[in-house]
């Protein structure tokens, strides 16, 4: 035998009726037990209970901070929006024992977080995540994630590894899909004002599909244009593998005052992005350069009829 062999003592039934017996209570870890085993540490008690006992790690592991896991089963404005952000910026792993929810964003972005840990009712933290070569990170993850993250593929399409096969929500509901799309600009959308002084939503994807669906979806909101026809197209992005949607003028500034309503409603959607004073500044100069109001409205009507009778063929176009 190697010098370096270690001889493993061979589990007893008495040993295995123990250790199922006092995780059952749900108030150990597998390190706090390792002291009831002499001879065994917390990973040998892990690895025995989950492969070779074939106990599922869902239910006798303790959890240091509980959540709500059920917080995506019924979709609704609320979750349809965190689904979005998750979609644009979360993920799911697997490791040996759990699956982990996690959500990294920039510390400019700590209360949105903060927002999301009171939402899923986590008595956790929310932990800086910085490192030499990314700093100024912070992270809200949720242990034992299977009953969230079930919800989550099902209503919503997410699985790890979604980055390039995001697919289309499972939402029927127009202002529901409304909701999440909102979710997913937080994420992976900008808001800005060209070099051109046109204001322009872009979202971008490595996932053809949803950027497929980001198109549809806003092509079936009949936003407000007065460039008659005109009809915007995704783009690839050179040098990597993603696709860029962009809306632009008077069809953006319709989106934007329909995510401006939603916060009406608690959909806590980022200020600094849709409800700012330069955007609304230029919001204001746009309606009284065309003579036009664009209405706030957060369902998917269209609002081209509330407005078409403002419009004059004299518009320049935008």
């Amino acid at each position: 035998m190697p010098r370096h062999a270690i001889k493993r003592q061979p589990w007893s039934p008495e040993e295995e009726n123990r250790l199922r017996e006092m995780l059952a209570l749900k108030r150990y870890s597998f390190n706090q037990l390792a002291p009831f085993f002499p001879g065994r540490n917390g990973n040998s008690l892990r690895k025995h209970a989950l492969v070779h006992m074939g106990l599922s790690n869902e239910g006798f592991i303790l959890h240091k901070h509980s959540y709500n896991q059920r917080f995506f089963e019924t979709p609704n404005p609320v979750n349809c929006y965190v689904a979005g952000y998750y979609a644009a910026d979360g993920h799911i792993a697997d490791n040996p024992t759990t699956r982990i929810l996690t959500m990294t964003l920039s510390n400019i972005e700590w209360h949105q977080l903060e927002t999301f840990k009171r939402l899923f009712e986590y008595t956790g933290p929310v932990v800086d995540t910085s490192y030499d070569y990314a700093p100024n990170m912070c992270a809200l993850r949720l242990y034992g994630a299977h009953q969230i993250t079930a919800d989550l593929e099902r209503n919503f399409g997410l699985t790890p590894r979604k980055t390039h096969r995001l697919p289309a929500p499972n939402l029927t509901d127009p202002h529901l899909q409304l909701c999440y799309l909102a979710g997913l600009l937080d994420g992976d959308g900008c808001v800005h004002i060209s070099k051109y002084g046109f204001i322009v939503i872009s979202y971008v994807s490595a996932s053809r599909a949803i950027v497929e669906w980001v198109k549809g979806f806003t092509n079936s909101l009949n936003l407000l244009s007065v460039r008659k026809g005109r009809k915007g197209e995704i783009l690839t992005t050179s040098g990597i593998a993603a696709y860029t949607y962009k809306i632009v003028g008077a069809k953006a500034i319709d989106l934007i005052k329909r995510i401006q309503c939603l916060k009406k409603e608690g959909l806590p959607i980022l200020d600094r992005k849709w409800d700012n004073e330069r955007l609304n500044s230029y919001i204001r100069d746009f309606e009284a350069r065309h003579g036009i109001t664009i209405p706030i409205i957060a369902s998917s009507t269209s609002v081209s009829s509330c407005a078409s009778s403002a419009l004059s063929s004299s518009v320049q176009p935008v």
